[in-house]
């Protein structure tokens, strides 16, 4: 619902919620939202006499074209291969310019010498 919702549901009016489901031990729940804004998830366990412990698993979107889009981190392996190569190709590069460098500074030195 959003945050206004929360308003009228914590002061026992009427109130509206963008969905919902019926009492039961596990649920699913799919709502796409129209517009970015305040949210807020509410489970209600006033029909139950004693405490429970709830898993939530909650997935935002805002718009179809982002909804094929799902963000996951990269293995630690592939990770260190990752960084491994890129400071491999790092080092290979910076002594390849420094040799490179001493080349022509040392043929420059030598060129003074024959003047």
């Amino acid at each position: 619902m959003t945050s206004e919702e929360v308003e009228n549901f914590r002061q026992g009016r009427p109130y509206t919620s963008l969905t919902d489901t019926p009492h039961s031990r596990s649920a699913r729940l799919t709502r796409y939202l129209a517009r970015p804004g305040d949210y807020v998830v509410l489970l209600d366990n006033r029909l139950e006499s004693q405490a429970v412990e709830a898993h939530l698993k909650l997935e935002l979107i805002f718009d179809d074209a982002v909804s094929s889009f799902e963000p996951r981190t990269v293995p630690r392996g592939r990770r260190n291969a990752i960084v491994a190569a890129s400071l491999g190709f790092f080092f290979i590069t910076a002594a390849w310019a420094g040799l490179r460098i001493r080349g022509a500074w040392t043929r420059r030195a030598s060129a003074r010498d024959c003047l």
